[in-house]
């Protein structure tokens, strides 16, 4: 089954709420703004006779994933806080799981902002030294003690230096309300195209901003949508476990030590179930997405569309479920994924019959 855009939305996140003298004095932020959204939403194969399952897929943004969303908006409202267009003497510092910091990398590059990003040594080495050519000051903290201390790192460099700005993604609120005033909007819009409404929404805890922002603006076009979060088996969402190195899928994960994203917390009475997924087990979902589709997506992806996939087999036909495809793979998914076998790859997944 070829993989096919639906419909693209004509929403402009710039558009709905961002301060047009921002751009007029960052013409950097503009171009990067002109570029992002307006990502596809595809029809994706699920379960014979089961919910319908829509992607909204994000690998079209500009450094590649719906973390450029996250970094224009927190950029933005920095930006607008700040007095004239000379950014000189202004030091941006974030911490980053992988993708928020490649994107804020670029877009940093192209404002002449100085930045500091701290991520874990999971990341790609051709990332970072893309990043650095780019004139990030990488900071690179070893992945066996887990994304909670690449958080503290951060936190420890904001506390020593106070003048630099301290982006903080989870607690940040340009995050949420880029989620539910641009990807979550755009995906009512390409969905009222359709003739449909989303009945579930499917999305992994990272900082929770995807999550709980689009959550809010297909909730108010059906109140009673169902939202179903997905997180790591190795540490899940709210674990008492302490944080670990252990594999997982992309880009989401507990904090560990009972700590929970502060974005996720005051809305758990919104979220219909939570949903752990061994790293192995979207390893295989991302291989029988290929042989079903002939296209790569990443473990995030993944994780999402197996979950959807196992819950759209219980579902009426008459169902809509939609999720959210954050990124491409990186070339050692890609490698890990293609080591399964189809019986494995069966075996793991527990998916039969799908269209």
């Amino acid at each position: 089954m070829p993989l096919t855009n639906d419909v693209v939305s004509k929403i402009r996140p710039v558009d709905s709420f961002i301060d047009q003298d921002v751009l007029r004095r960052f013409p950097a932020l503009a171009r990067y703004g002109r570029d992002l959204g307006d990502t596809p939403l595809i029809n994706v194969p699920g379960p014979k006779g089961g919910a319908r399952l829509f992607a909204k897929c994000e690998w079209d943004n500009p450094s590649g994933s719906v973390k450029d969303r996250t970094a224009f908006a927190m950029v933005h409202d920095l930006l607008a806080q700040l007095p004239g267009d000379d950014l000189s003497g202004h030091k941006v510092l974030e911490y980053s799981g992988g993708n928020l910091a490649i994107a804020l990398s670029l877009l940093c590059q192209g404002l002449g902002l100085e930045n500091t990003l701290v991520f874990g040594s999971y990341v790609p080495d051709e990332s970072v030294k893309k990043m650095r050519v780019q004139g990030s000051d990488a900071v690179i903290i070893d992945k066996d003690l887990g994304f909670w201390e690449v958080v503290q790192h951060a936190v420890r460099l904001s506390d020593a230096n106070p003048d630099w700005h301290f982006l903080h993604q989870h607690e940040n609120d340009a995050n949420l309300r880029m989620h539910e005033m641009g990807t979550g909007a755009e995906i009512v819009t390409d969905l009222a195209a359709l003739g449909l409404t989303a009945d579930s929404w499917v999305a992994s805890i990272g900082t929770g901003g995807t999550l709980i922002g689009v959550q809010r603006a297909l909730a108010a076009a059906n109140p009673a949508l169902q939202t179903f979060a997905t997180t790591p088996a190795e540490l899940p969402y709210g674990t008492e476990a302490p944080a670990n190195g252990l594999p997982k899928f992309d880009g989401s994960g507990g904090l560990g030590c009972g700590r929970k994203q502060p974005f996720v917390a005051p809305e758990e009475s919104r979220i219909t179930g939570h949903v752990t997924l061994g790293f192995e087990e979207t390893m295989a979902a991302m291989r029988l997405f290929r042989e079903l589709t002939g296209e790569w997506i990443g473990s995030s992806a993944a994780a999402n569309w197996l979950a959807a996939s196992r819950m759209a087999s219980d579902q009426d036909a008459d169902r809509v479920t939609v999720m959210v495809f954050p990124s491409k793979p990186s070339a050692g998914e890609i490698e890990k994924a293609s080591a399964y076998s189809l019986d494995e790859v069966k075996k793991l997944t527990g998916l039969k019959e799908l269209v």
